[in-house]
């Protein structure tokens, strides 16, 4: 007798499903007067999953988030290419290229 694995699920409070990759070989022995019943089905092994199907319909954008950065506040004035940021002590603003070099002749 070969080592297979075996999946067993209760079906009802009277049923049990027995599931093998190979022929089981069941056992039954009767606890309390009563019929039992024993089904054997075959059933060939797992075929390959499909291709996943399209994608459903994009929902709704939700609410905007907070306008801040670790919780402190963003400030963003005049905004031009190449400016940074910087934190001001207790608030975020936004600051010129130029005026941190000397204007990009360096």
């Amino acid at each position: 007798m070969s080592n297979t694995a075996i999946e067993v699920s209760m079906q009802s409070m009277n049923s049990v499903d027995v599931v093998s990759q190979s022929p089981p070989s069941i056992e039954l022995t009767q606890v309390q007067p009563s019929s039992i019943s024993v089904e054997l089905a075959t059933i060939g092994p797992k075929g390959e999953t499909g291709s996943i199907g399209p994608e459903g319909a994009i929902g709704p954008e939700g609410k905007p988030g907070p306008n801040t950065i670790g919780g402190y506040g963003i400030q963003v004035q005049t905004l031009n290419v190449g400016d940074q940021l910087r934190f001001a002590g207790n608030y975020w603003e936004n600051i010129s290229q130029t005026s941190l070099t000397d204007g990009g002749n360096f």
